[in-house]
C-alpha cells in the first residue's frame, strides 16, 4: 500500500506503521497512523491517493465510503473470493 503524493521523500517520516508486508489484517485493524501536521509541512500534499499493491488474483477492493473521511471511518476492504 502506498498513501501519499510525494510522501516516499519523506522516508516514513509521518507515518507510524502496524503491519508489515504480506501480514494478514482483521477488520478494523488499524495499519498505520498518519501526522497529518508533519506531512502538510514537508510533503507536496496532504491529498492522500492510496494504492493497494500485489493483490492476489482471487483479491479485489471494494470501496465503502467516498468523499471526506472521519477518523476511523472504514475507507475500503479487502476481499478474498473462490474461482
Amino acid at each position: 500500500m502506498h498513501i501519499g503524493i510525494d510522501t516516499v521523500k519523506l522516508d516514513g517520516k509521518g507515518f507510524e506503521v502496524f503491519v508489515e508486508n504480506g501480514q494478514r489484517v482483521k477488520k478494523g485493524e488499524p495499519m498505520m497512523k498518519l501526522d497529518l501536521d508533519y506531512i502538510q509541512k514537508n510533503a507536496p500534499s496532504i491529498v492522500s491517493p492510496i494504492l493497494c499493491t500485489e493483490l492476489e488474483d482471487n483479491q479485489k477492493i471494494r470501496l465503502l465510503a467516498e468523499g471526506k473521511i472521519k477518523a476511523g471511518q472504514p475507507l475500503f476492504a479487502v476481499e478474498t473470493f473462490d474461482d
